[in-house]
């Protein structure tokens, strides 16, 4: 499966900030870590262990509008 976004100009430099500090070497790195990490807090296999607030800090209100620059 594949996913496209779009950011603003804004997230955009927000996201490259915290890619760099997190140490991601790619956009596409970043992406898979953050899916992998909201699939396992909302659908976990038997064998992941999650923190007990994780699937609450990754499901809180987010702001889903389409930006267009």
């Amino acid at each position: 499966m594949q996913i496209k976004t779009q950011l603003s100009a804004r997230d955009g430099q927000r996201l490259e900030k915290i890619m760099r500090e997190y140490g991601f070497k790619s956009t596409y790195e970043f992406a898979k870590a953050a899916l992998m990490v909201f699939i396992r807090a909302n659908d976990p296999r038997e064998d992941e262990i999650l923190t007990e607030n994780l699937k609450e800090i990754l499901t809180q209100e987010v702001d889903t509008k389409l930006y267009r620059q």
